[in-house]
């Protein structure tokens, strides 16, 4: 069932939590019962609503992973640049 514009607008000005809390508890106090499909189309929301934020914590969890996967990379490129200096310190040194 398609989610009608009004009923996504209101959807959307009530809230995620609250139109999820109605659904489970049954309490109608958003909600209009006698308006057909209208509970139909929250729980067809709240499927959206939930989707969208699953991939948002997918997105920032890549994010992260990338910025770590960075900073272990610029570490290790650091930690090279020391070894290639050491060892060129040492060199010149034993040749005294």
């Amino acid at each position: 069932m398609a989610i009608s514009e009004e009923n996504r607008q209101r959807f959307e000005a009530i809230g995620l939590p609250e139109i999820r809390r109605e659904l489970v508890v049954g309490n109608v106090k958003y909600l209009r019962v006698s308006h057909g499909g209208e509970r139909e189309q929250a729980q067809e929301w709240v499927v959206e609503q939930e989707a969208k934020v699953a991939q948002e914590i997918e997105a920032r969890k890549k994010r992260e992973s990338d910025a770590f996967r960075m900073a272990e990379l610029t570490l290790w490129a650091a930690g090279a640049a020391v070894l290639v200096g050491i060892i060129g310190v040492m060199v010149t040194w034993f040749h005294k």
